[in-house]
């Protein structure tokens, strides 16, 4: 979104940043009368058309605030601010410009979001309207609409038509990315990559696609929680031979909180998702990378499966005093309960924080050559074992994260709709 507003019973004030790479002498045009709102920045519009409700426009000014630091090396965009004082106090806005030829899409997004439950070919129609200007939230929800169809839903004003809902969320997923629609494009990635993944209309099943799709909403998705100072903490080495430092809950910016929160859920599910579909095709490397990101939102699946990694040694050499520890903040954060660390892991992780050898954990030494005979037999059975019993355990935790994205990505569609 373009911009965003708040209101009091006598104002309205409306809200936008200025683009990245302005240089620090430009400044947006804004025109504000009695009845219209106008602002621009190097000739874009953010904002146009005529207000709700009428204002007193003498008493109505804009301001544009000084940068601001989010987080260590990170600096706000100049955020601009629109005051605008009510002819009429007490009047509560549900948006800030109604309907106009030349509305600009932010605006026609918000007035369709508030028509959806009264007047759904409107809202369709409006949001056709700025998704054709390029705005990335009205293709999505153009989209939806496709997706459910009258079928479904009697409200939504047209048949499903699913390779329609396709088309949408290609455009959406391949749109120019700025500051404004990162999140946007973030969710179009994830909502094709879902789409490749299983096959869905007139898009065969393509998993290399897939795969490059849901990598690409976990860059977008990272990076646009860096820009608004709400980063992922990389999960930390191990603080005590059995334990990592639990990972610190993020400071969610104020500029959107909203945001931070649907940011940080693309990076877990479109994380873990590339983790698995790297991890079968054995590239563990790769597989590890995205499970680091998605762990590091405290997804217990994805902690659970980078310590079998570690177990295994996939990718990574065997440690397991770092595979317990992943083990255990899984556990820590499985709503489910239904995960748990292989028997037997937390007691040889013990014995090799105390200094013994990863052989010495499994066989004692003997002097008698059957023994040691015996015990390499053993030792072969138990790493056999090891392994079967890991990737039964990943593919439990795999079982479980897939249905819970399953949901998600259902409720997404559904609620996107929003006429239901």
């Amino acid at each position: 979104m373009k911009y965003t507003y708040t209101q009091t019973h006598d104002q309205v004030a409306v809200t936008f940043t200025l683009p990245r790479d302005t240089p620090p002498s430009t400044r947006p045009v804004v025109t504000i009368t009695s009845t219209t709102l106008t602002a621009t920045v190097s000739g874009t519009p953010i904002i146009r058309g005529p207000l709700f409700a009428p204002i007193h426009a003498s008493d109505s000014l804009w301001q544009i605030e000084a940068p601001q630091r989010t987080a260590p090396g990170v600096i706000a965009p100049r955020i601009v601010t629109v005051h605008l004082e009510k002819a009429t106090a007490g009047v509560d806005w549900p948006v800030v410009v109604t309907e106009s030829d030349d509305m600009d899409a932010t605006s026609a997004y918000h007035l369709a979001q508030l028509l959806e439950a009264y007047d759904p070919p409107r809202a369709l129609a409006l949001y056709n309207k700025g998704a054709d200007h390029g705005d990335v939230a009205c293709m999505l929800k153009v989209a939806a609409f496709y997706e459910v169809g009258n079928e479904n839903a009697a409200a939504v004003p047209v048949n499903q038509d699913i390779n329609k809902a396709n088309e949408w969320h290609r455009k959406a997923a391949h749109a120019p990315v700025d500051q404004y629609n990162a999140e946007y494009v973030a969710e179009a990635c994830y909502i094709l990559a879902t789409a490749y993944s299983n096959g869905h209309g007139d898009l065969a099943q393509d998993l290399p696609v897939s795969m490059a799709l849901y990598e690409r909403a976990v860059t977008l998705a990272r990076d646009e929680l860096d820009r608004i100072g709400s980063q992922l903490s990389p999960l930390s080495a191990p603080g005590s031979p059995l334990g990592l430092s639990p990972v610190p809950k993020p400071t969610i910016s104020q500029l959107a909180p909203g945001s931070a929160v649907k940011l940080r859920q693309l990076v877990q599910t479109c994380g873990f998702q590339a983790g698995l579909l790297h991890f079968e095709k054995q590239r563990y490397v790769e597989a590890r990378a995205m499970w680091e990101y998605s762990g590091a939102t405290g997804h217990a699946q994805s902690l659970f499966n980078l310590g079998v990694l570690y177990m295994n040694a996939r990718g990574v050499d065997r440690d397991l005093e770092r595979a317990v520890a992943y083990m255990r903040q899984a556990v820590a954060a499985d709503a489910t309960g239904k995960l748990s660390i292989p028997e037997g892991l937390e007691a040889a992780a013990e014995k090799v924080a105390r200094g013994e050898t990863t052989e010495q954990v499994f066989v004692e030494s003997s002097s008698s050559k059957e023994r040691r005979r015996g015990e390499k037999r053993r030792r072969r059975e138990m790493a056999k074992k090891t392994t079967t019993d890991l990737q039964d355990a990943l593919i439990v935790g795999t079982g479980l994260v897939i249905m819970g994205a399953g949901v998600w990505f259902a409720w997404k569609r559904w609620s996107s709709a929003a006429v239901l």
